[in-house]
């Protein structure tokens, strides 16, 4: 990347914090040095493009009124989503929860996200299915399901893994379940906060291997909410129950990085709990390139989040797994083909 390119990168990402602003710092001006066509596009690539129209209405600023009404209506349709899908699996009496769905915060959505607990995985998709949802795609341990009303997409999981690796032992999180009560009526089980972000984080490290700007606004709504720093701690218990201590710690680096580099300081709760993260590698990084997001994190990054696995007995057996399977040439090749994809795309 050249050097101007780094500039307008940087530019970029410096109007779009400074559009959302922290909610640690509410009463920050805004500043916008780039063109509001490149701000939008760079929001939409960070997954936040709802979040960035919300904070330019309020403050007067009324533009993309298509899109922001398409937004807003996809945003309610997700939550009417929800509903519907927790009224299927509550009447066939599946232990469920949806997890990564319900930000703090309003955001539009391709998908829903659907654990299942102790009931039959098989049964699970067999009632999905036969409620009229159509099934588009299966893979080792979930399957995608596509409403014929909103069409949009609902991630069924068996476990939260990618292909046969297991990454968040679901059986630490069944006593995390809470109801909250979703935007437009109905009130649906979902994830504590601190499981709910943990999960966000750990897609974001061990599958998708980047830091997007949406998972820094969800860690900062989700953190803000409970100032008192209850969520933070209870994410570092789990964080530790699971063995995944150095995926929480490059996250918060980068967050707690990120924010100190646009406003000037930690919030406290990051500070207190993760004090020695006034720092960060990634961040350094990533900065040198002209802090662009999403950022891909190191490849020593990823291969030592992953190590994690090792630690756990879910993730030993799922790396076995995927082992054996390797020796299936087709198998091999639709994972190697997966692969370069996933190491060349520069957004997800």
């Amino acid at each position: 990347m050249d050097a101007k390119s780094v500039r307008s990168t940087e530019r970029l990402t410096r109007s779009l914090l400074s559009v959302v602003g922290s909610p640690f710092e509410p009463q920050r001006d805004m500043r916008i040095d780039e063109d509001l066509s490149s701000l939008y596009r760079y929001a939409i690539n960070n997954r936040m493009a709802l979040l960035t129209l919300d904070a330019l209405n309020k403050r007067g600023i009324n533009v993309f009124r298509d899109d922001y009404e398409k937004l807003g209506n996809n945003y309610l349709q997700a939550m009417d989503l929800m509903v519907r899908v927790s009224d299927l699996l509550e009447e066939a009496g599946i232990d469920f929860v949806f997890f990564k769905s319900l930000r703090p915060y309003r955001e539009a959505t391709v998908d829903i996200d659907v654990l299942v607990f102790g009931s039959s995985y098989r049964d699970v998709l067999k009632a999905v299915g036969e409620a009229g949802y159509f099934l588009l795609e299966r893979g080792p341990l979930s399957a995608t399901f596509r409403d014929p009303v909103s069409k949009l997409g609902i991630d069924i999981h068996e476990e939260i893994a990618v292909s046969h690796l297991i990454y968040l032992d679901k059986e630490k999180l069944d006593k995390q379940v809470v109801r909250r009560e979703v935007p437009g009526g109905g009130i649906v089980r979902t994830l504590s906060p601190a499981a709910d972000l943990l999960a966000i984080i750990c897609h974001s490290v061990l599958k998708e291997q980047m830091y997007v700007l949406s998972e820094y606004y969800s860690t900062l709504f989700y953190l803000y909410a409970n100032k008192d720093g209850a969520v933070l701690r209870s994410l570092a218990s789990l964080a530790e129950e699971c063995n995944l201590d150095f995926v929480i710690e490059t996250h918060l680096g980068m967050t707690a990085s990120l924010h100190k580099e646009f406003h000037g300081f930690i919030p406290n709760c990051i500070q207190q709990t993760y004090g020695r993260q006034d720092g960060s590698w990634e961040f350094s990084r990533v900065s040198r390139l002209g802090l662009g997001f999403p950022a891909k994190y190191h490849p020593l990054t990823v291969v030592k989040a992953l190590s994690s696995l090792l630690k756990e007995r879910k993730g030993k057996r799922g790396i076995a797994v995927q082992t054996s399977k390797m020796l299936d040439p087709r198998f091999c090749l639709r994972l190697s083909t997966h692969l370069i994809q996933h190491m060349m795309r520069q957004a997800y």
